[in-house]
């Protein structure tokens, strides 16, 4: 629940003349909305925490295969809000969700990784939203 204490706290103040002196003013959207003292301008404060783009990018990393902790790692979040974003989506994510393990290799040791196993890479890249498929390719000579 929000309290007047707790978001004098966090130094509200109105988009419009800068007052830090405000009422509550009903709820829209499930988001508080205030009503500034000084001016009697309505608004509503900015939501906290991640971006939606970044909630779907870990969904789309669970549903590749990787784990909470690695999900967390790469996204620079908590693991247990990546457990609680892929839960708050239920049972039926999990069931579409990969089955095999995915393996986390840093950049640098990616060619390496693909000469000596000969397998089929799937490259993310987060800072750009893109993927990648990397396919080994035997010359003649080693076939």
């Amino acid at each position: 629940m929000v309290t007047k204490h707790r978001l004098q706290s966090e130094v509200i103040r109105c988009p419009k003349c800068q007052s830090s002196a405000f009422t509550k003013d009903g709820i829209i959207k499930e988001k508080q909305r205030f009503k500034c003292k000084e001016c009697e301008h309505r608004y509503t404060v900015f939501q906290r925490g991640l971006s939606k783009q970044i909630r779907r990018q870990a969904l789309q990393l669970y549903l590749a295969g990787l784990g909470f902790r690695s999900i967390g790692r790469l996204l620079k979040c908590s693991h247990v809000t990546v457990a609680q974003w892929i839960n708050e989506h239920g049972d039926t994510i999990k069931s579409i969700r990969a089955s095999s393990e995915i393996n986390v290799i840093k950049t640098n040791d990616l060619h390496a990784y693909i000469e000596n196993n000969h397998k089929v890479v799937l490259v993310f890249d987060i800072q750009n939203d893109s993927a990648s498929l990397c396919i080994p390719i035997t010359p003649k000579e080693q076939r």
